[in-house]
C-alpha cells in the first residue's frame, strides 16, 4: 500500500523531478506533487511524495529528514489527512460583515448630515472611493485590482479602511 509523505522547508527552485530523483534513492516513487500558490503559480515551499510501500516510506523519512537539498534542510514526515473545514477564505467573515455594516451606517449618517446642511446628495464633499489620499495611493492599496481580487484582499487583511469626508 502506498504511503504519502509531507516534504517541507523546500527551496522554491526545487522541482518535482529533483524530488523524484532524491526519493528514488530510498525506494519506488509512485507520485510527486510540489504545491503551488493558486494566484501566483509559484511554489509554496512544500510537497507531497507518495512511496509505493510503507517500508520504503519509513526508510525515506529516516534517511532524508534533515537532508540538505539546494541549500535547505528538508523535513520529511508522514502526511496527515486534511481536517474538515476546507481551506482559505473562511476566517474573518464576521469581522468583515461588521465592518461593512459600520460602513453602511456611517454612509447613511453622512448623507443625513449633508441633507441637514443643505448640500445635494451627490455633492463632491464625499469621496467616491476609499482611501481618501490621492495619487498613487489608490494603486498601492489595491484599487487597481479586479473586483474579485480586491474583495479577497479586503477580507484577508487589515486592508479595510473607511474614509468619510463630511
Amino acid at each position: 500500500m502506498a504511503k504519502r509523505l509531507y516534504v517541507g522547508n523546500l527551496a522554491y527552485s526545487v522541482t518535482e523531478a529533483d524530488l523524484r530523483e532524491v526519493f528514488t534513492e530510498t525506494g519506488t516513487v509512485a507520485d510527486v506533487k510540489v504545491v503551488l500558490d493558486r494566484e501566483s503559480g509559484r511554489p509554496r515551499g512544500f510537497a507531497f511524495v507518495e512511496m509505493s510501500t510503507d517500508d520504503e516510506a519509513a526508510k525515506a523519512m529516516q534517511t532524508l529528514n534533515g537532508r540538505e537539498i539546494q541549500g535547505r534542510a528538508i523535513s520529511v514526515s508522514e502526511a496527515r489527512e486534511r481536517s474538515g473545514g476546507g481551506g482559505g477564505g473562511g476566517g474573518g467573515g464576521g469581522a468583515a460583515m461588521a465592518a461593512v455594516a459600520l460602513a453602511v451606517a456611517v454612509a447613511a449618517a453622512a448623507a443625513s448630515a449633508r441633507a441637514a446642511a443643505g448640500r445635494p446628495a451627490g455633492s463632491p464633499s464625499l469621496s467616491p472611493h476609499p482611501p481618501c489620499r490621492g495619487g498613487n495611493a489608490l494603486a498601492r492599496q489595491g484599487w487597481d485590482l479586479s473586483p474579485r481580487h480586491r474583495h479577497r484582499r479586503i477580507r484577508s487583511s487589515s486592508f479595510f479602511t473607511l474614509c468619510v469626508v463630511l
